[in-house]
């Protein structure tokens, strides 16, 4: 078959994702690399909807684009112009994913945990039904064993409808949603005509009424500067790339919304799994019922520090990373290649609530360290073996003053040699590395 071109309308689609206005309207973002294909492809099924691939790309990473097709996922041949258009990197490697969003709000991020903790205190197991279409409860009573077909027991499936209402909740607090985990077998959404002689796979859902996408916190990708001097411990600035022009509308095909299943929360192991349909090689990763380790940016504008920040928080063991705040959306492109895969191996949250992110974390038994270079105590003078949510600033201006107050201790990683400061993935790596080998050592790990 003759491969797509920048004209085709699945690809022109798939090009508006490189605009964040179009990753909250349409639930998916693009993944490019063999890296991030790799981790989207082990992250479960039904989370990657289309692979394109130009054929030198295909001769270089034929597992990928074997493993793509073995999970059902719609390979998509593409001319090198095509994938170019596709990627923000002066040298494409001509693969590229359309995947669902990672983030969620943050509510269930944590609350889940000490959810699970109360009722493993009080001898009780959290068993919870299959979701039901259009349910977005947080935890559902427990139910018979799923119906063949049906969501998989003891997940909580959220709607686009309910992910709505969950977003306009959030200025009142947080919002409820779990952890990035893997879609279970669900009922295919009516699908537009695919393209003539197109690859293996489903064909691509219509688009998605209005109302019906799931609108995330509010953040952007770039940050405005914090009221607050960055010092010497954590600094340095980068200028967020500019967004590629839109692409000229195209009604007839358009990526729809993701399938409810990727914003599941697992409670438990359900009694009876029903048998998948898709082979699923990983895992969902979530936050366990005793968090110890978090990483909180606070108006963080450099998508390539909040991906590098988050690949180190995935090195050091974190249970999650939380995205407060204006910072920038960790599915840009920059951040998503920064993490090297490392955006799919860790829960992510999204709040734009700072006062609520840290009064989670603090309810969620986390002691809250912030990372400032005029502090006046320093790294080596703390026990840092208790549970912790370390919180980062804006490159440029680090925390402002009012999270400065609420923290219960502003930090300083000292500067023994004459650099003025150290870079944010930097310092976020001496802070997180140091409670990591510190919790290991108290434990005996």
């Amino acid at each position: 078959m003759d491969p797509f071109t920048e004209r085709t309308p699945r690809v022109v689609a798939a090009r508006r994702l490189l605009r964040r206005a179009e990753r909250e309207k349409t639930g998916r973002f693009l993944a490019e690399g063999a890296n991030a294909v790799a981790a989207a492809l082990a992250h479960g099924g039904g989370f990657m909807h289309e692979l394109f691939v130009t054929a030198r790309a295909e001769q270089a990473y034929p597992e990928l684009v074997t493993a793509a097709r073995e999970a059902g996922v719609r390979v998509s041949p593409v001319t090198d112009r095509a994938a170019d258009g596709l990627s923000e990197t002066v040298t494409p490697q001509g693969i590229v994913a359309v995947c669902d969003l990672l983030t969620r709000p943050l509510d269930g991020l944590l609350s889940a945990a000490l959810a699970e903790a109360s009722d493993a205190a009080s001898g009780l197991s959290p068993v919870a039904a299959p979701a039901e279409p259009g349910a977005a409860s947080a935890v559902p009573p427990p139910a018979a064993p799923a119906e063949p077909g049906a969501a998989e027991a003891g997940t909580v499936s959220t709607e686009p409808g309910a992910r709505a209402t969950a977003a306009a909740s959030a200025d009142a607090g947080v919002g409820l949603v779990a952890g990035p985990g893997p879609a279970g077998p669900s009922a295919p959404p009516p699908a537009a005509p695919a393209e003539p002689g197109a690859g293996s796979g489903a064909a691509v859902p219509a688009e998605p009424t209005a109302g019906s996408t799931a609108a995330a916190s509010p953040v952007t990708d770039s940050a405005a500067p914090g009221t607050a001097p960055a010092g010497p411990g954590v600094a340095g600035q980068s200028a967020t790339p500019a967004a590629e022009p839109e692409a000229t509308p195209v009604d007839a095909v358009a990526l729809a919304t993701p399938d409810p299943a990727g914003a599941r929360l697992i409670l438990t192991e359900p009694a009876a799994e029903p048998a998948p349909t898709q082979p699923v090689t990983e895992p969902a990763p979530r936050l366990p019922a005793a968090a110890r380790l978090v990483a909180v940016l606070v108006d963080v504008a450099d998508p390539g520090n909040a991906g590098t920040v988050i690949r180190v928080a995935d090195a050091a063991g974190a249970d999650a990373v939380i995205l407060a705040g204006d910072s920038v959306d960790p599915h840009n492109g920059k951040c998503v290649r920064a993490s090297a895969g490392s955006l799919f191996h860790l829960p992510l949250a999204r709040e734009r609530d700072v006062t609520a992110v840290l009064a989670a974390c603090r309810a969620a038994g986390l002691r809250l360290l912030g990372a400032h270079g005029y502090a006046e105590t320093e790294l080596d003078d703390l026990p840092l073996d208790a549970p912790v949510a370390w919180v980062f600033g804006n490159e440029a201006h680090g925390l402002p003053a009012e999270v400065l107050d609420a923290v219960d201790e502003a930090v300083r990683i000292p500067i023994y040699g004459r650099a003025e400061s150290l870079n944010l993935a930097t310092a976020a790596a001496v802070c997180l590395y140091g409670s990591a080998m510190a919790q290991r050592r108290s434990s005996g790990g």
